[in-house]
């Protein structure tokens, strides 16, 4: 299912970009290559702190408390 949609975005981003947008897209695909790349670095911050396997929930509860998590 995840794949399917992610080809899809990336299908209609390109037929965008032909008609409208240019080689300003790449910049785009760069910011937000930079910003997953950011958040990699905060969850392993996490992991390296809190060495028990979970998700994002356990280090939010861990970090920030119960409500915050959920």
């Amino acid at each position: 299912m995840g794949s399917v949609i992610g080809s899809g975005i990336f299908v209609l981003t390109g037929l965008e970009v032909r008609n409208t947008v240019g080689p300003a897209v790449v910049l785009s695909y760069v910011v937000s290559g930079i910003s997953a790349m950011l958040s990699v670095f905060c969850y392993t911050e996490f992991a390296v702190e809190i060495p028990v396997a979970g998700g994002s929930f356990a280090y939010l509860r861990v970090e920030l408390g119960e409500f915050v998590a959920f």
